[in-house]
């Protein structure tokens, strides 16, 4: 953070771990539209990488989790 496309990175990992834990994707995608209204979306990631190179050495592939954000929440 921050991201230069404005993707909220911390909030969307949030969300699709929430719903990953709890299996409750419907709330899960309540908050994430709601707590990001329109600019914080993963649809915004240009796959930069920028994120990547400024993550903690846990060797996350942010850009493939915010693929994987948007295609579960729809934005």
């Amino acid at each position: 953070m921050p991201c230069p496309s404005t993707v909220n990175i911390p909030e969307c990992f949030a969300q699709l771990n929430y719903a990953a834990i709890s299996g409750d994707v419907e709330y899960a995608r309540f908050f994430y539209d709601g707590l990001l209204i329109e600019s914080g979306y993963a649809s915004l990631c240009v796959k930069c990488g920028a994120c990547e190179e400024k993550c903690p050495p846990q060797g996350i592939r942010i850009r493939d989790v915010l693929t994987e954000v948007s295609t579960l929440f729809g934005r």
